[in-house]
């Protein structure tokens, strides 16, 4: 934690500067919504009642991509330009679609291209940890494959997740403390401010997306926060403490609640012969709202299980047995504590 203690003051700036940034950014951005009718009216598919401004999501990547490059100025670190490249094609593309909606088959393109300018630009993926054995498996020609399979899901989980009040906002604030830990211990000075920024300026736009919402991050920020955490491992730098092949699981974790409710809805939809791309109510936490539970208990319940898993990834993770005793029970715990939630109001349980 030495990085923190020599960097405290500049760490305190990024927090305040990205907070009121993204706080009023986004107000602003709502009044432009307003004034140009980018408007999210709701339909049978909708989890809200009230038409409400959409798109402020954008703010978030603003912010922070300003701040990742200023702090890479300062620190005289390089820039991953295959990043800055693939977030910036996301964004554009997503704000589009914000906007006026783009056909599937191209967001799918573009989101692709992302995923190859980031692996381009970053080492390559060549081992995955076998957790429960000291193995690491070797992947060969086949690990940039899976990377960009990865990454380009990790986009559309995003994505998927953010539909009602909070939840993006508040999944992105505990992944984003988790990294910000993790690169403290590595001693990764950007890292640690590239994460600070996604920290406080996701909890400026949570100010106004906190349930009941004033506005929706949209495309343009989900699938960019999404880009960003699938990054995370690429873009924190190479060290010995490091046990080979391990970031991945650690990503994943720190995102865990989102991928799992991806992966069971989307699964659930093939076998049902639906269209995934299409907007539908299928989800874990949208089902729970059409339960009877409120916005801000089902997104108190996500934030609640991801930061549990975030405390026992965020310090231990990058240690091989730490993860294997402490953080993949805490996300088998967590996503049994989810599994019960949902069934529970399902049958309707007020103490939810």
């Amino acid at each position: 934690m030495s990085m923190i203690s020599n960097h405290h003051i500049w760490l305190v700036a990024i927090a305040i500067i990205a907070f009121l940034g993204s706080l009023g950014g986004v107000h602003l951005f709502r009044e432009y919504a307003l004034s140009r009718g980018h408007i999210d009216i709701p339909n049978d598919r909708s989890s809200h009642e009230t038409p409400t401004p959409r798109g402020g999501g954008i703010v978030i990547a603003v912010v922070v991509l300003t701040v990742y490059l200023a702090a890479a100025a300062a620190l005289e670190s390089n820039i991953a330009i295959g990043y800055l490249v693939g977030a910036t094609l996301v964004v554009s593309i997503s704000w589009l679609d914000d906007v006026r909606s783009v056909a599937f088959h191209w967001r799918f393109l573009v989101h692709t291209a992302a995923a190859v300018c980031l692996l381009l630009d970053s080492p390559t993926v060549q081992h995955l940890y076998i957790p429960y054995s000291e193995a690491v498996l070797p992947l060969g020609i086949f690990g940039p494959l899976i990377a960009t399979v990865a990454i380009v899901w990790m986009i559309n989980a995003y994505n998927f997740m953010d539909g009602i009040d909070g939840i993006a906002g508040a999944q992105a604030v505990t992944a984003s403390v988790g990294w910000l830990l993790i690169a403290a211990r590595l001693d990764d000075s950007l890292i640690v401010f590239f994460a600070m920024a996604i920290l406080a300026s996701s909890l400026g736009f949570l100010v106004h997306n906190w349930p009941p919402a004033t506005i929706f991050m949209g495309d343009a920020g989900s699938a960019f926060l999404g880009f960003t955490f699938a990054a995370m491992p690429l873009l924190v730098r190479s060290h010995d403490d490091i046990w080979p092949g391990i970031l991945p699981w650690v990503t994943l974790a720190l995102v865990w609640l989102f991928v799992f409710d991806s992966v069971v809805t989307v699964l659930g939809r093939l076998v049902r012969r639906e269209k995934i791309w299409q907007a539908h109510r299928s989800h874990i936490y949208q089902r729970m709202v059409i339960n009877g539970l409120s916005h801000r208990r089902v997104t108190g319940i996500y934030f609640m299980l991801s930061a549990g898993i975030m405390v026992t990834t965020s310090y231990l993770a990058i240690d091989r047995r730490a993860m294997e005793i402490v953080t993949i029970p805490a996300v088998i715990l967590s996503t049994l504590v989810l599994i019960v939630a949902f069934l529970m109001s399902k049958k309707g349980v007020s103490s939810l």
